[in-house]
């Protein structure tokens, strides 16, 4: 059974290329540090077509740093940075809390998502597009449509379906606490 083929994410070279221009170091200095089997070629592919592996982003982490020159601290690439899933190149407070509070947000519309579908409705989305601001500048406007099992449909502003979103969040957080309050 064979590795399973990893595609290849331009978001992973431009991360790396940058990585290397931070701490000013070469491709075949990395090379070096990747060891046996590494070569300048095999880092210059791993910036324009090469995927990079998760063990080889850890071990790029782990085994290379940068030192800030006005906290003289030493700071280590975040794996997931060289991966391309992250645009954060360092950990901080600051970095985790706003990837925590958007995983939040994508973990709340898929229950919401869930529960609306489990009862027959259907979710579409749609641009609307010739409204005018009060410069005549052109702008579109995003909906979703919520499509009743009956047919009726009802758009709503981006805005108001995410507001809806965290109404059935909320709904089932109150019915759970009032659940385990009743045991």
């Amino acid at each position: 059974m064979g590795r399973k083929k990893i595609e290849y994410n331009k978001k992973q070279g431009d991360h790396l290329k940058a990585w290397l221009n931070l701490i000013d170091m070469t491709e075949q200095e990395l090379a070096d540090v990747l060891g046996e089997g590494y070569h300048q070629q095999t880092v210059s592919r791993m910036k324009t077509s090469r995927p990079i592996r998760p063990d080889e982003a850890v071990f790029i982490s782990e085994n290379t740093k940068y030192i800030d020159p006005e906290t003289a601290t030493e700071k280590h690439v975040r794996p997931e940075y060289l991966l391309g899933i992250s645009n954060f190149m360092f950990d901080s407070p600051y970095n985790s809390s706003i990837e925590q509070q958007s995983k939040a947000i994508q973990e709340k519309h898929v229950l919401a998502t869930s529960l609306i579908e489990s009862h027959g409705y259907k979710i579409g989305t749609y641009i609307q597009g010739g409204n005018f601001d009060e410069n005549g500048i052109e702008y579109s406007s995003k909906f979703v449509s919520l499509i009743a099992p009956n047919g009726k449909t009802v758009n709503l502003p981006l805005i108001k379906y995410h507001d809806l979103i965290q109404a059935i969040v909320d709904d089932a957080k109150k019915e759970l606490l009032f659940t385990f309050n009743q045991i």
